[in-house]
């Protein structure tokens, strides 16, 4: 099967509308969100029409923000330690600048995938 973007803003109201799409228009039974806002729109855009999530759709947020794990279903996510991240670009860019430490050109940070009710089906 092909990949489907559907492009929009990173709100649970877009989470929304992607799902009101979903439903009508595509054959997929699965999606990754930009974000855990907008994966947690979908949640809701598809209990609105009386569709559940994590039996035959399966859903991926992205950020594992607290709301995530309090959705129903609990939201799948992947967890990528923003803040970590966060705090090492900050020191990246001070050395930069105070020391002349120059920034590799790519930074790769771990991540990891917190599987929930909207991937297991349970």
């Amino acid at each position: 099967m092909e990949p489907c973007v559907i492009h929009g803003r990173p709100t649970r109201a877009f989470g929304r509308e992607c799902a009101n799409q979903l439903i009508d228009r595509m054959e997929c039974d699965a999606a990754v969100c930009f974000n855990d806002l907008v994966a947690l729109g979908v949640i809701s855009g598809f209990a609105s029409r009386g569709r559940r999530v994590g039996g035959d759709f399966r859903l991926v947020g992205f950020d594992d923000i607290e709301e995530a794990a309090q959705s129903f279903p609990p939201l799948s996510t992947v967890q990528c330690g923003i803040a970590r991240f966060g705090e090492d670009m900050a020191a990246t860019l001070m050395a930069w600048l105070t020391d002349g430490v120059t920034p590799p050109p790519e930074t790769r940070s771990p991540v990891k995938l917190v599987v929930r009710g909207s991937t297991s089906g349970s």
